[in-house]
């Protein structure tokens, strides 16, 4: 019996690792693999997704389809594939372009004795920022490109009007891949999406170049607690400069999630307890972020941050 094997792509805070979480309660009796990509160099979603009972794998600071990473997926492939898993799933960072993912299985089941079998990429897309952000963002179209199923999320964010004209921009880049409108990634089925078949017959010509990643990340480092009022404020003024903003903070003597897309904030008490703090910043590459960041901070707290870009 062959590995199962699916790819979860979709840009910064689509909602990627909220179908992670779904997928994961969905295969809870099952041997499952996991390999969780991240942007940056902490890898915040990995965190999110560790439960003992499943085999992750973190791969940090770049794309897994680039040439700085891809050796490290394919052994992470290669080690699953020989650990009689029933499915594993990829959750790529926000900025990947996954059309040399024919490639890498190919490697992979040529080491593994052809143990993978490739269901298909489940693409997910923020309604909310998509008209906005899809024609300044390469990844974006790649990734839809390649679906070849496509979770428009968020869709209680945007009204009809919206909706069709996201639907016909996602049509023009993929007429072949099933559609679902989901809010939270709630998909109707999830049985049906684990059922996804790849479909052979895609315009690889004009995605399969590398994706200009267009963005520029910062890491805040947080070696104390802060107040929570402060914090509050501090990402909100951030978060109008951003694509996304998550991480793990102490505030108040209490342990947050967070999680920011564009204006969208979330500041969550969580039960993991971080080794350390921090937030990862994620914006567009025409922005000197770190210098906005670090005034923005200097003026709400008073105070140097740590901040490394």
């Amino acid at each position: 019996m062959k590995t199962k094997l699916y790819l979860v792509t979709g840009f910064l805070g689509s909602g990627k690792t909220t179908l992670m979480q779904q997928l994961l309660n969905q295969n809870t009796n099952i041997k499952t693999g996991i390999i969780v990509n991240e942007f940056g160099k902490e890898n915040v979603d990995g965190k999110i997704l560790f439960n003992k009972d499943f085999t992750i794998t973190e791969i940090s600071n770049g794309s897994i389809f680039c040439s700085c990473r891809s050796d490290l997926f394919i052994d992470a492939l290669i080690k699953l594939g020989n650990s009689n898993l029933d499915n594993v799933f990829i959750e790529t960072s926000g900025m990947s372009n996954p059309w040399s993912m024919p490639e890498v299985i190919n490697i992979a089941n040529k080491k593994t004795y052809n143990s993978y079998q490739y269901n298909g990429c489940i693409t997910v897309v923020d309604c909310s920022t998509f008209m906005k952000l899809s024609n300044v963002v390469n990844a974006i179209a790649k990734q839809i490109a390649f679906a070849d199923y496509i979770l428009l999320n968020k869709d209680d964010l945007v009204n009809t009007q919206e909706k069709e004209k996201i639907e016909s921009t996602i049509k023009l880049l993929n007429n072949y891949a099933k559609v679902e409108y989901t809010s939270f990634c709630r998909t109707k089925d999830i049985n049906t999406l684990l059922n996804i078949q790849n479909i052979p017959y895609k315009d690889k010509d004009n995605f399969s170049t590398a994706a200009q990643s267009g963005v520029r990340k910062v890491l805040f480092n947080f070696n104390k607690n802060l107040d929570y009022t402060l914090f509050n404020k501090f990402i909100t003024t951030l978060s109008t400069k951003t694509y996304r903003i998550k991480g793990f903070v102490r505030l108040n003597n209490k342990n947050y999630a967070i999680n920011c897309v564009a204006t969208q904030i979330s500041i969550k008490l969580t039960n993991y307890i971080s080794s350390s703090y921090f937030i990862v910043l994620i914006a567009d590459s025409k922005k000197p972020l770190k210098i906005i960041a670090e005034q923005i901070y200097k003026d709400i707290f008073n105070d140097e941050p740590n901040i490394k870009k």
